[in-house]
């Protein structure tokens, strides 16, 4: 900067200095909660600005993004948000209301129990989550897009809950262990709009509960819930509860699987409700309940694989079709398929 307006600073030094301090105050700065643990930024603060709330004397305290609020983090922190402390806090996002990293940075990140309600925009670049949260009992409400270079949401601790409405997107993006939702033990998520991943669309411990849903317009069904993956729809430790419903669709990548899980699984497919993926529509190691009245395929391999202990009801209207086989179950395997269902293998 210096050599290409040297002469400019000779004769006008005052408007040179003007000039360059007033965008860099307004552009890359620190917006610091208040005594309360209270954030709610203005336009001024738009650009390289970073919140920063680690709480105060307020028991609810709380960050507001108004839907002018376009906050793109200082390079220099770990997120554009960043909260701390021990107190839960709450984040409101609202329609046009933006958080998105210009750098190797979350678009959230917090170490306390965080409940975020978003209509907005978040965003994690390069190596970034969307967000990341370390405080078990975190609920985040999705109606508007969270998206992630690595994970659009990651949880590093136990128990946490994503409602994503028909209009909710959830994206893992970028890099090569990329998941829509990323979680630990005791996850919930109510899905009715669409969360992908690069590699998984989510990817959450032992005793994960997952409802992928209908969408209505009055009485009448009209969209489902989309759970899609590179890899995996869903993959999962022991004791996973599924239900996929009318026009939902849980999907694994060329290589992979709709849902893939350890032991103890209940799964339900309703009419309706389709699972798939590239080998195996679903792979369960021990212990598979199933009772399936949609679609599930495995196109290379397996409709439904499953170790020991597979107890799989297939009603009527309800396929299972597999590239080798319908069904494979190793041991103890206890299948009922009803009129007007169909399972079908194309092996030998």
């Amino acid at each position: 900067m210096k050599p290409k307006y040297s002469w400019m600073k000779k004769s006008l030094p005052v408007m040179i200095t003007v000039a360059m301090a007033a965008p860099f105050a307004a552009n890359a700065a620190i917006f610091n909660d208040d005594t309360g643990g209270n954030a709610t930024p203005s336009a001024v603060d738009n650009g390289e600005t970073t919140i920063i709330a680690n709480g105060g004397t307020s028991l609810t305290p709380s960050v507001t993004i108004g839907s002018s609020i376009n906050l793109n983090g200082q390079n220099d922190q770990t997120a554009v948000l960043v909260i701390s402390g021990a107190t839960p806090y709450s984040v409101t996002i609202a329609s046009g209301g933006i958080l998105a990293a210009n750098s190797d940075q979350d678009g959230i990140n917090s170490s306390s129990v965080i409940t975020v309600t978003n209509a907005g925009t978040i965003t994690g670049l390069t190596n970034g989550e969307g967000i990341q949260s370390v405080g078990g009992g975190s609920v985040i409400t999705n109606s508007g897009s969270i998206t992630g270079a690595n994970d659009a949401i990651f949880f590093t601790t136990d128990t946490a809950t994503v409602n994503n409405s028909a209009t909710g997107t959830i994206s893992g993006v970028t890099g090569p262990g990329s998941d829509g939702i990323d979680g630990n033990d005791f996850v919930i998520v109510n899905n009715n709009g669409s969360i992908t991943g690069l590699q998984d669309g989510i990817d959450v411990g032992s005793d994960g509960t997952i409802s992928n849903f209908t969408n209505f317009s009055g009485f009448t069904p009209v969209s489902g819930g989309i759970i899609s993956g590179g890899r995996y729809g869903i993959v999962a430790g022991d004791r996973l509860t599924v239900v996929n419903q009318n026009l939902a669709l849980i999907s694994g990548g060329v290589d992979g699987d709709g849902i893939n899980t350890q032991n103890f699984a209940n799964i339900t497919n309703s009419a309706g409700g389709t699972i798939s993926g590239g080998d195996n529509g679903i792979v369960a190691e021990d212990d598979l309940l199933l009772d399936n009245s949609g679609s599930i395929t495995g196109t290379a391999e397996d409709g439904v694989f499953a170790e020991n202990d597979a107890d799989i009801t297939n009603f009527s209207g309800g396929t299972i079709t597999g590239g080798d086989d319908g069904i494979d179950v190793d041991n103890n395997a206890i299948i009922v398929n009803n009129f007007g269902a169909t399972i079908t293998g194309q092996g030998d």
